[in-house]
């Protein structure tokens, strides 16, 4: 699949505009609160801490407004800790199973070999529905599909690297066919050390058309990945033992994210101008960026069954793209959707995207 830049922006625009109208340092779990409280009552929780899955950017701005508009308070939070990842960072999976965080952020492509390898962990939602790798190129030296890739060079940052493999061994590309070499930034690509690179839809072809270049991209996922991506995770024990501060959480998170699309500049003023002020980072980008991602978060699947949902179907999908990657795992070992379940059927009202 490609897209020019501008009919691409025109796409997600529309896209999230139409999402707009149509609708965690401490101790990690409680502290100090009540063990208990229900959804529908009242509660204290005490405060926590939420293990993101890269820096401060537009990526959590329903957490963002969540915290300013006060939803985490309402539903029992005497504060949540946003603590950035990034490279270098502790992972989410690392971060909950140490009882650093309560809820992490990560993805089945990480929480399933951890699982495998003995981490007693779940997802329990996720937000993008789609991932939002892309293989980016430029126009005059398109790369349109991952069959095009053949005799290509393919910049790979080291943390992408399984991703990519997982791409080429979804199409039945033979690695050798394709080189790869260290990804660092888009001037490998403008200035012909790469053909391609493995980037994101939300930032890569943006960030080339402001430097004047007229980029292509494919997404994985339209290419057999069905991988979803920023993923709430928690530990088996806090689903059993903390099961109302996560749906809690939860919540909060919903109407966090309903906010946030809703208001998109507020959404990308919160990141720019507060939680991630220190990255300096452009407004139109970012705006840009939450606009793209809005297309992987509100989908119709989401319009119906609410935000962080799952189908049986895209459940099934993920699984079998796991296999094909070596991960062969359950559906019972990897989600647990039940306590988002839990939450819409007691707040029937959230599942509409406002």
């Amino acid at each position: 699949m490609t897209h020019s830049p501008r009919t691409r922006r025109s796409r997600v625009l529309a896209a999230a505009s139409l999402a707009a109208t149509a609708a965690l340092a401490l101790a990690g779990c409680s502290s100090g609160g009540s063990p208990a409280g229900t959804s529908s009552g009242p509660a204290d929780f005490g405060a926590i801490n939420v293990q993101l899955s890269w820096l401060k950017n537009t990526e959590f701005s329903g957490e963002y407004l969540a915290v300013d508009n006060g939803y985490f308070t309402d539903a029992g939070f005497s504060d949540v800790t946003l603590t950035a990842g990034g490279s270098g960072s502790t992972s989410a999976i690392t971060a909950v199973s140490s009882g650093q965080a309560l809820i992490g952020i990560s993805g089945p492509l990480q929480v399933a070999p951890a699982i495998l390898e003995g981490a007693e962990v779940k997802i329990v939602g996720t937000s993008y529905q789609k991932n939002p790798f892309d293989i980016i190129s430029l126009a005059e030296d398109p790369i349109p599909d991952p069959k095009a890739m053949v005799g290509k060079t393919i910049g790979v940052s080291d943390s992408n690297i399984l991703i990519f493999d997982a791409l080429l061994a979804t199409n039945d590309i033979d690695p050798d066919s394709v080189n790869v070499v260290p990804f660092s930034d888009t001037s490998q690509l403008t200035s012909g050390q790469v053909d391609g690179y493995l980037g994101y839809t939300t930032s890569g072809p943006y960030a080339l058309e402001l430097q004047g270049y007229d980029a292509i991209e494919f997404l994985l996922a339209d290419y057999g990945m069905s991988i979803v991506a920023e993923s709430y995770v928690v530990t088996d024990e806090a689903i059993a033992d903390q099961r109302e501060e996560i749906k809690a959480y939860l919540k909060g998170l919903i109407q966090g994210w309903q906010a946030a699309l809703a208001d998109p500049e507020a959404a990308t003023d919160a990141a720019v101008n507060d939680y991630g002020k220190d990255q300096n980072y452009n407004f139109e980008q970012q705006l840009n960026a939450f606009n793209v991602q809005a297309t992987l978060q509100v989908t119709p699947d989401t319009e119906e069954n609410g935000l962080f949902t799952m189908t049986p179907d895209l459940i099934q999908a993920n699984l079998d793209t796991l296999a094909l990657c070596g991960y062969d795992i359950t559906a019972e070992q990897l989600f647990d959707l039940s306590l988002l379940d839990e939450v819409y059927e007691e707040n029937p009202e959230l599942r509409q995207i406002q």
